[in-house]
């Protein structure tokens, strides 16, 4: 699969295995409370699976007040 990570100077990754968002945040060393991870319009959650051939964007969530 392909990662695009948008708080990082590497902003690309590659797996080559079907993984839980949640072993992709712990592989990228990420908190699952500061990141949106989504696959094309879908947010998905730290349970849902990504595909080999899927490709997500992990972006910072942003809170203000």
């Amino acid at each position: 699969m392909k990662v695009k990570l948008e708080t990082s100077p590497k902003n690309e990754y590659r797996f080559e295995k079907k993984m839980k968002v949640s072993k992709i945040l712990k592989e990228l060393q990420l908190n699952p409370e500061s990141v949106m991870v989504i696959r094309g319009n879908e947010l998905l959650s730290t349970e849902d699976m990504v595909d080999r051939d899927d490709e997500i964007s992990i972006r910072s969530v942003i809170s203000g007040g």
